[in-house]
């Protein structure tokens, strides 16, 4: 595995892929750290870079392993995506979406010039979970600041959430439910002002898509190191 013990700029792919691999890596570390809970947005961030550079990482291998010429004055040393018909260079491309749609687009039209070896089918999952994530965040800000999106979207990537307590106690008091872990914020006539959740489980949907979303790709670019680079 030359990867391992080769600088990055001497890759196939230039680095993408082992920086890939590293940001899955610090995203892994912390998901099974204490703290994960706390840390939604540092995951959701690292996670969602990992992915991209992935996706960058398949494009480049494509173009280089079966000389595909890129457009317009684009080439292997300053690499590019088509976005509806206009070209636009890797460091300026980050949106999910897109990245995903060019990645299949030449797959698909290269696929039978790939080893037999390999099961090359992708699941059709992958790219609703692509969109679902990309829909949150298509330019790679949402999970890096506080405010990136609108207000209604941005509150729910928030460790601590607005509650309603009554509907909360009378939740809790069922049979079998759990505690409720909230802060009451009281004026000063001790009338509340505001009950927050400060246990929430927020975006689960969009968490749950970037953990498979990242396993996923990282196989499938496994499968193009060992198949297209011989782990170059």
């Amino acid at each position: 595995m030359n990867i391992l013990i080769t600088p990055p700029e001497n890759h196939f792919d230039r680095g993408l892929g082992i920086s890939a691999w590293r940001f899955r890596d610090a995203a892994k570390l912390l998901l099974e750290s204490e703290g994960n809970r706390d840390l939604v947005s540092p995951i959701g961030y690292l996670q969602r870079h990992a992915i991209e550079l992935y996706l960058k990482s398949l494009i480049y291998i494509l173009h280089r392993k079966y000389n595909i010429e890129f457009g317009q004055d684009f080439d292997l040393e300053n690499p590019a995506i088509s976005i509806n018909g206009k070209w636009r260079p890797f460091s300026n491309t980050h949106n999910l979406s897109d990245l995903y749609k060019y990645f299949r687009k030449v797959f698909d039209s290269h696929v039978g010039l790939l080893p037999k070896s390999t099961d090359w089918s992708i699941s059709d999952d992958l790219g609703k979970q692509i969109d679902l994530v990309s829909g949150y965040d298509p330019k790679s800000t949402y999970f890096r600041y506080p405010k990136a999106s609108s207000d209604s979207q941005d509150k729910k990537k928030s460790t601590v959430q607005p509650m309603d307590l009554a509907s909360a106690l009378a939740e809790a008091s069922r049979p079998g439910s759990s505690p409720v872990k909230c802060a009451v914020m009281l004026d000063s006539e001790d009338n509340v002002v505001g009950t927050y959740n400060l246990v929430p489980e927020p975006i689960e949907d969009v968490r749950k898509a970037l953990s498979e979303i990242m396993e996923y790709v990282n196989n499938m670019h496994c499968a193009f190191l060992g198949e297209l680079t011989k782990w170059s």
